[in-house]
């Protein structure tokens, strides 16, 4: 998967490979709460896709961490 996209991606791109919606992402970004890190250029929003593989890992939930 990692050869098909470009090493960052814009706002749009990013939600499709997260399976997110680009709201989500703003929402995420403005709260400081949660979110994969980004990239800010001016106005552009960019995403390391590295940086999103590693966020959703994170959140992966197994039986060692539920105990």
């Amino acid at each position: 998967m990692k050869d098909d996209y470009p090493r960052y991606l814009d706002e749009k791109t990013a939600a499709e490979v997260l399976g997110f919606s680009r709201q989500s992402l703003s929402n995420w970004r403005c709260s400081g709460i949660r979110g994969p890190r980004y990239v800010k250029r001016g106005r552009s929003i960019r995403y390391l896709l590295s940086d999103l593989l590693d966020w959703m890992e994170q959140g992966r939930v197994t039986q060692e961490t539920l105990k």
